[in-house]
């Protein structure tokens, strides 16, 4: 664990406690897993796109409207929509 949260990684747990309180309706764990295969692999990574490009655009990470009620979800602490901001950012979203 300590590697990948060298690697800038998110330590989610796929609780899916944050899912329920988001507005959006967006599959967050799902959202952050791909975010994480994106920061361990790097800039050659063509899984997350690859597997994000099957969401529609209301799923994406960029759909994210930053409301913050799934973070005050989440045991693990996770800045849920900063880490969906950056997450698009690097997507080109």
């Amino acid at each position: 664990v300590d590697d990948m949260l060298g690697q800038g990684t998110v330590p989610c747990t796929a609780c899916h406690y944050c899912t329920s309180h988001c507005p959006q309706g967006l599959d967050i764990p799902f959202l952050l897993a791909m975010y994480n295969q994106m920061q361990v692999t790097g800039k050659g990574d063509f899984i997350a796109p690859m597997a994000l490009s099957s969401l529609p655009a209301d799923k994406q990470p960029s759909a994210c409207i930053g409301c913050g009620s799934c973070a005050a979800a989440c045991p693990q602490q996770i800045d849920i929509p900063g880490t969906l901001a950056v997450f698009a950012a690097k997507l080109g979203q």
